[in-house]
C-alpha cells in the first residue's frame, strides 16, 4: 500500500526536529546569537559589535553623561551548509528509505556545522587549559577545575567527548541523574563526538555563552526562488530546540521521476571572549 507523501514528509520533519535538537545541543554552551532568531541569513561576512568592557559604576554621581564601556567588531564569515539526498518514485511510494534513511544526512550536516565552531577551539586562541589528562581518566577533580577556571559569568556549560563524559554517568538508579538541564554547577552538560577540527589534543571544554558570537538561520533566498521552490515541491523551516532553524525542502525532477530532499542552514562563528572558554586537553 502506498503511503501518503505528505504524511511521510510530516513524519520526517518531526524526526529531524528531534534529532537535530540533540545534535545541535552543544551549541547552546558557548554561543551568543548575534542576530534575532527567525531572520533568514545570507552568505556574507558580517561585522558584529560586541562589548568587551562595561562602564564604571559610579557612587553618588554628579553627572550621568559618562560611559566608558568599550566595544569591538567581530568579523563573522557566514556560509550556507546543505545536504541533499534522493530516492526513486517507487521507493517514495512505499516510504522506503525516504523516512528511515535520512538520519545519517542530518548527522553529517550537524557534524559540518560543529566543525565550523570547533575549528576555533585551538590552544593558540584560548590560553586557558585544564591540566592534561587522558579522556578515559577524566574525573571529578578535572570537572571542578574547569568550573573554577571561568569567572565573570553565572552560566557555564560543559561539553565533553563521549568517552570523557562516560565517567560521569550514573552507576545505579540511586546515582545522581545527569541531564542537559545541568548538574555539578553547570547550566548544561553536553557531548560532542567529532573533535577533528579542533587542536589535536582537545576533547572538551567549559564555556560561558560570551565565548563566541554566532550567526545562524535559514538561507536568505530571493522571493522568486522561494516561489519556484514552493511550486515545485515543499519548503518549510524547522525550528530546532535551542534556537537554531533549518530549511527542509522536498521536490521532484519531472524528467527522472526522482524525489529529492535537502536540509540547509547558514552558520558562522567568531571568538569574542578568549577568557570565557577553557579547553580540556589530553595528556
Amino acid at each position: 500500500m502506498a503511503l501518503d507523501s505528505n504524511l511521510v514528509v510530516d513524519r520526517l520533519a518531526d524526526n529531524f526536529v528531534l534529532q537535530l535538537g540533540a545534535d545541535f545541543a552543544p551549541h547552546r554552551a558557548f554561543a551568543v546569537s548575534a542576530l534575532p532568531e527567525g531572520i533568514p541569513v545570507g552568505r556574507n561576512t558580517l561585522q558584529i559589535e560586541v562589548s568587551n568592557a562595561g562602564s564604571t559604576v559610579q557612587t553618588n554621581p554628579s553627572t550621568y553623561l559618562t560611559g566608558a564601556g568599550t566595544n569591538q567588531n567581530a568579523a563573522i564569515s557566514v556560509n550556507e551548509y546543505s545536504v541533499t539526498w534522493q530516492i526513486t518514485s517507487e521507493e517514495g511510494l512505499q516510504g522506503h528509505r525516504f523516512a528511515s534513511g535520512p538520519g545519517k544526512n542530518a548527522n553529517q550536516l550537524a557534524d559540518k556545522v560543529w566543525a565550523v565552531v570547533s575549528a576555533l577551539m585551538v590552544t593558540g586562541t584560548f590560553s586557558n587549559a585544564d591540566s592534561s589528562v587522558a579522556e578515559a581518566s577524566f574525573a571529578a577533580s578535572h570537572r571542578q577545575h574547569l568550573w573554577a577556571s571561568i569567572t565573570g559569568s553565572s552560566e557555564l556549560h560543559l561539553v565533553l567527548s563521549r568517552l570523557a563524559m562516560s565517567g560521569m554517568l550514573p552507576s545505579d538508579k540511586n546515582s545522581f541523574q545527569l541531564s542537559e538541564s545541568g548538574a555539578y554547577g553547570f547550566a548544561g552538560l553536553h557531548t560532542a563526538s567529532n573533535w577533528s577540527a579542533a587542536s589535536s589534543n582537545v576533547y572538551g571544554f567549559a564555556a560561558a555563552p560570551q565565548a563566541f558570537a554566532v550567526v545562524h538561520g535559514v538561507p536568505a533566498r530571493p522571493d522568486a526562488v522561494m516561489a519556484s521552490m514552493s511550486s515545485a515541491g515543499r519548503v518549510e523551516t524547522l525550528n530546532i530546540p535551542g534556537g537554531m532553524a533549518v530549511e527542509f525542502s522536498v521536490w521532484a525532477d519531472p524528467n527522472t521521476r526522482i524525489l529529492y530532499a535537502s536540509l540547509a542552514l547558514c552558520y558562522g562563528a567568531a571568538v569574542t571572549d578568549d577568557n570565557a572558554l577553557t579547553l580540556q586537553l589530553t595528556s
